[in-house]
């Protein structure tokens, strides 16, 4: 279609456009895209010179009662998905879509939108524009710090550590896939993961952030994508490759539960019998599974323990006092007038009475012997000593483990970072202790591999306790002592 030349040509477009979509479903999508186009050019050129409006804005106000963000949502429909981006057609991937469903995938980045064909419902598009929202209300640093799973970080790129996501969050689809990939059938590979042409699996990695899992049946070459949500870096990949990655989670001198128990290192969930559980209707859309926050254990009082209670018939000892203990002797001090009573020897002596007034034996228990008090002065010593080694124990900076080298895994852009020197520091996880003097070998990755370059480093300096980092983090600066180029 030729630029109108006139104002009243630019008018009559202007209103076909809009009459498309009002006429029907088929053509709504067409006439939106259409209609940005028109305020585009409304915007961009000086069409309205002959109209008497001062604006895009106003014409769309006074003509057609369009409000400003409904015109500005419409130049964005056009914006998205016309043919190069500023044209009056509509791309052919987005000719059965509803602009409803065209609005609502405004919201999802260009990497995620290419995905969207006309079989996702609103539902699908939302829930991806969900999983997004959350996974950008994460910094950086927080998915940093986040605790990764062992297993999965020794994985050699992305499409593995997706896989193996993949299978922890649904384990019986990891089953049901278990038997495809031990048979080598790819048929039932395929079938398993995308029953209707088309799927998307939303998968969090501690980590390393949320990854979109896209397939298309009707794809030839690269009909598996993995989008990075948060870099919105996208590779392909055959289903050749995918059924590797799978491969690599499963154990086959096992079945499937004893495998995925071998694997995740938990018990496989079982379903609940007896109750009829309403089958969800098929999406193209999975969403992550999170991981169970543990709640906090309750404080429960401990109710005081009761006496046990009498069995009857059962005797007591309180019946029969001639079996009894007999009491210790103790005087009484209102009618003692013998020095028995102050005596240091009370407790030993066998000839202690009532009206003893002289004895040689006789010690005055206010009175302490030299050896008494000078087993006091050692113990009071003993007890200074202890007092001391126990501040020093505490005081003591820790002894320096002897560790082999760490190899760390760094993205290619820090690795040139740190390589230049522009970068002298680096945030970990301080489970085992960094310590000045202590070396570092950081391998470095790229979209998901490992690209062979070692970078190695001398820790310099550690801080563990500081106001923006969390417990068990810390801040290493290093120092280069050898890069590949």
């Amino acid at each position: 279609m030729e630029i109108a030349k006139t104002y009243i040509q630019f008018k009559q477009e202007t209103d076909l456009a809009v009459s498309k979509i009002k006429t029907g479903a088929m053509t709504m999508a067409q006439g939106a895209v259409e209609l940005g186009y028109q305020l585009k050019l409304a915007r961009d050129t000086g069409i309205l010179q002959e109209s008497g409006y001062s604006s895009m804005a106003e014409f769309a106000r006074e003509e057609y009662q369009i409000r400003p963000d409904q015109a500005s949502r419409y130049i964005q429909i056009n914006d998205k998905y016309s043919v190069d981006g500023y044209s009056n057609q509509l791309k052919g991937k987005y000719a059965g879509i509803g602009v409803s469903l065209l609005v609502d995938m405004l919201q999802l980045p260009d990497a995620v939108r290419d995905e969207i064909t006309a079989s996702f419902s609103r539902e699908d598009i939302r829930s991806l524009a969900g999983e997004i929202k959350e996974e950008n209300a994460v910094t950086d640093l927080e998915v940093m710090m986040e605790e990764k799973d062992a297993a999965q970080e020794e994985l050699p790129g992305l499409l593995e550590m997706a896989a193996y996501q993949l299978g922890k969050d649904d384990p019986e689809l990891y089953a049901e896939l278990f038997d495809a990939v031990y048979e080598e059938n790819m048929e039932s590979v395929i079938e398993s993961l995308v029953p209707d042409e088309e799927k998307i699996y939303s998968l969090r990695i501690p980590g390393t952030g949320r990854l979109l899992l896209s397939m298309k049946t009707a794809e030839e070459n690269e009909p598996v994508k993995l989008i990075n949500v948060r870099s919105q870096e996208k590779e392909g990949y055959t289903w050749q490759q995918l059924e590797e990655a799978l491969r690599r989670t499963m154990h086959f001198e096992n079945g499937p539960i004893e495998s995925w128990e071998k694997q995740y290192m938990d018990t496989f969930p079982q379903k609940e019998t007896g109750k009829e559980v309403e089958k969800e209707p098929e999406r193209k859309v999975q969403k992550a599974k999170l991981p169970k926050k543990t709640p906090p254990k309750e404080n429960r009082e401990v109710a005081p323990a009761q006496p046990e209670e009498q069995i009857p018939g059962q005797d007591s000892i309180l019946n029969h006092p001639e079996y009894a203990p007999a009491a210790e002797f103790e005087p009484a001090p209102e009618t003692m007038t013998s020095i028995c009573y102050s005596c240091g020897h009370w407790n030993e002596c066998h000839e202690k009475s009532n009206t003893v007034t002289e004895c040689n034996e006789f010690q005055n228990k206010t009175e302490k012997t030299p050896e008494q008090k000078y087993e006091e002065e050692q113990e009071k010593i003993d007890r200074e000593t202890q007092r001391k080694l126990k501040e020093q124990e505490e005081t003591a900076p820790p002894a320096k483990p002897e560790r082999p080298v760490r190899q760390l895994r760094i993205s290619g852009a820090t690795y040139e970072e740190i390589a230049s020197g522009s970068r002298t520091f680096d945030i970990q996880k301080n489970e085992k202790k960094f310590y000045p003097g202590d070396r570092i070998e950081y391998m470095e990755f790229k979209e998901g591999r490992n690209t062979g370059r070692i970078l190695s480093v001398e820790v310099t300096y550690v801080l563990e306790e500081h106001s923006c980092l969390e417990d068990g983090y810390c801040i290493i600066s290093v120092k280069v002592v050898d890069a590949d180029e």
